[in-house]
């Protein structure tokens, strides 16, 4: 690097920390006013004494070895089998049991242990140690059998247990695995004495509240109201504590750093993103956008601490991890087998992978990278349905309803158990492509605003093969629907350079693409013509399905065999997405939005809301007919959003008795959706991680 180089990059650093330093030091006026506060100091105290109250709440703790979500608490254990009516683990000559955050107290455990061996073997003997003490010394027999031992509170260093089992191994024929024991369940209950927690558990969740206070009073709340956001997650962790602590205390740390991110975005981002909706025609007021920034950071928190707990497994990570490593190979050409395209060869286009790489070499791990651009892509996707909602709706108070919408259904959080990355990145540029189409600049008169377009288009062209099919055919729609069907806003010479920019987008995605896969889609196509298809039916009928299969959903397949079974079906299987995907009613909300809108002339957001319906529709068609499924429910989310914060704000224009209804409805959402991400995502979903 030469002289005139390092001085470009100096300058550029140096301009960098100028426009930082003013930030920084308004947050650390900010911070340092919020610990002046003697309220605060006491609430913090009251927290810290309430966790330690709810440490002393005596529920056992039970683990089964083989189901979730055992997998974070073990090492040194063989894969998870099944026989017997029991799940278990075969365990190596060595194996361990952590459970951080356990608290110190004596606890009476119970291990199930069973060692079959064949007749020539000797039954091994197994020593059972935590924190350097021997517990148990005995001769394990062929038949289940719960062995007690008494943990001392001096075996929990810290709070925290460490649990080992050493034991005889055998190699069985033909298996070249050394077996030792098999574990199929473990029971801890505290058996006398107070429950002292262990320091780090006190220090991360009084952490979280206190941050939590500060940043609601940062965004501009009363300070009654930011003491009583702490207050109240001060008693949610108290529950969680006192209810399921082990479950809870391997990603608290992750919870106040999720908070502290949270902090550092709207640092940095929100007088940014205050001139930039300005600037597009949607500025806001002070009270809504302190609403939307309360939104957007509460759930920034709890999806990033979600995706950062060591419980979570996720479907494609893995997947998608292996075709990063293939584009930093230099393998940037290349097919997947596609259950989506009946399990025939197809291309699998490589956007996500590139602009990863850079985020991948910053950060490192194998799926890390890919969980934080997750979280980060559906924030900022929110914040773009919130400002679709500003321009279609023109009421600044609707738009933190159409962020919390877009982020508290159950679709919004299924998405991270399915690990469907490029989906998301997909939606994000679907997002950003109908906010240039419903701004200001959306005619295009401009030519930076024409090349916008084409910039844009390019890339959503190349994300995803589901979201591009999607976000073409609704664009293609609304192109073709307001040539026939002019819209005031739009005129013909608006459409004709929307059509260009397309047109030219499409050639640059062809050439620089599409079009080394040409022989490779068609061999696909006319395979799928001929009836192949690795889910065929077994009996030889029509096999009805979903773009997911996922019986806690009740999203199961379905042979039928004839065409009027087939169709009611599919309508039966549309019925159960909606319900799991979105409680049936925001979507049927959505559709009740359409004639609402005509009537208003809200023409805009009923030709979107209108087509986007039908486009989801004719894809759920096109996947009954022909097998071939995209995910149109999570395509029609920020419809859902826009209209469902329509609904509520005109509730809450009824008096009293709407707004209580609608946040009674806000408030069932949040919580519902809390819950699903608990009980479905994060503890229960299966994977990778």
């Amino acid at each position: 690097m030469g002289i005139d180089d390092r001085s470009m990059q100096m300058q550029r650093w140096q301009r960098l920390g100028s426009r930082l330093r003013p930030a920084l030091r308004r947050e650390g006026r900010a911070l340092r006013a919020g610990l002046r506060s003697p309220p605060l100091w006491a609430l913090l105290l009251c927290s810290l004494l309430l966790f330690v109250l709810a440490h002393q709440v005596r529920r056992p703790f039970a683990l089964d070895i083989g189901s979730r979500p055992e997998e974070i608490y073990i090492r040194g254990f063989h894969a998870a089998e099944e026989g017997g009516g029991r799940s278990y683990r075969w365990t190596r000559a060595e194996a361990g049991l952590s459970i951080p955050g356990l608290g110190c107290c004596p606890y009476r455990l119970d291990l199930s242990l069973a060692a079959p061996r064949p007749p020539q073997e000797d039954p091994p003997q197994l020593r059972l140690e935590a924190g350097g003490n021997t517990l148990l010394r005995a001769t394990v027999g062929t038949q289940v059998q719960v062995y007690s031992v008494l943990l001392p509170a001096e075996a929990l260093r810290g709070g925290d247990l460490e649990l080992l089992l050493h034991s005889d191994v055998f190699i069985p024929g033909g298996d070249p695995r050394e077996l030792g024991l098999t574990v199929d369940h473990l029971e801890l209950r505290p058996a006398g004495g107070p429950v002292r927690p262990a320091l780090a558990t006190l220090l991360w969740a009084g952490l979280a509240v206190l941050l939590a206070a500060l940043l609601v009073e940062r965004l501009g709340w009363p300070r009654w109201a930011a003491l009583g956001v702490g207050a109240a997650l001060a008693l949610a962790l108290a529950a969680a504590l006192a209810w399921q602590r082990p479950l809870l205390t391997p990603g608290l740390p992750y919870l106040p750093l999720a908070l502290a991110a949270g902090w550092l975005a709207l640092a940095l981002l929100q007088r940014a993103v205050r001139a930039g909706l300005e600037r597009a025609g949607a500025p806001l007021g002070a009270a809504a956008e302190r609403a939307l920034w309360s939104v957007l950071l509460l759930f920034l928190a709890l999806r990033l601490a979600g995706v950062l707990h060591p419980a979570l497994e996720t479907w494609d990570l893995c997947f998608h991890a292996n075709r990063l490593e293939q584009v930093l190979r230099g393998e940037v050409l290349f097919t997947i087998t596609s259950g989506e395209w009946r399990s025939q060869e197809t291309f699998y286009l490589p956007l996500l992978y590139v602009l990863q790489a850079p985020l991948w070499a910053l950060l490192g791990g194998r799926l890390l990278p890919f969980k934080i651009v997750a979280v980060l892509l559906d924030t900022a996707s929110a914040m773009l349905a919130a400002y679709i909602a500003r321009r279609l709706l023109d009421r600044d108070r609707l738009v933190p309803w159409a962020a919390f919408l877009y982020l508290s259904v159950p679709q919004s959080y299924i998405i991270f158990s399915w690990g469907i990355v490029a989906n998301i990145l997909g939606q994000f540029l679907y997002l950003l492509l109908l906010g240039l189409l419903f701004s200001p600049a959306g005619r295009l008169i401009r030519r930076r605003a024409w090349l916008g377009a084409a910039a844009l288009l390019v890339p959503a062209l190349l994300v995803h093969p589901g979201a591009v099919l999607l976000t073409g055919a609704l664009l293609l729609a609304w192109v073709l629907t307001a040539w026939l069907a002019p819209l005031p806003a739009f005129s013909r010479a608006a459409l004709w350079r929307w059509a260009g920019a397309a047109v030219l987008a499409l050639f640059l995605a062809a050439l620089l693409y599409y079009s080394y896969f040409a022989g490779t889609m068609w061999h696909s196509i006319q395979a799928m013509r001929a009836g192949a298809n690795a889910e065929a039916p077994a009996q030889g009928g029509f096999l009805v399905r979903g773009p997911v299969v996922d019986g806690d959903l009740g999203l199961l397949p379905v042979e039928v065999f004839s065409r009027g079974e087939a169709l009611a079906a599919g309508v039966r299987e549309l019925a159960a997405e909606a319900r799991a995907y979105y409680h049936t009613w925001p979507l049927l909300l959505a559709l009740a939005a359409l004639p609402a809108w005509a009537l208003q002339r809200r023409l805009l957001a009923l030709r979107w809301a209108g087509l986007a319906l039908v486009v989801a529709l004719l894809f759920a068609g096109v996947g009954l007919a022909l097998n071939l499924y995209v995910r149109y429910m999570y395509f029609l989310l920020p419809v859902v959003a826009v209209a469902g914060a329509w609904w509520l704000g005109q509730l809450a224009r009824r008096g009293w008795a709407g707004r209580l209804l609608a946040a009674g409805s806000g408030l069932y959402l949040g919580c519902s959706g809390l819950w699903f991400w608990i009980e479905h995502v994060l503890y229960y979903s299966t994977g990778c991680r």
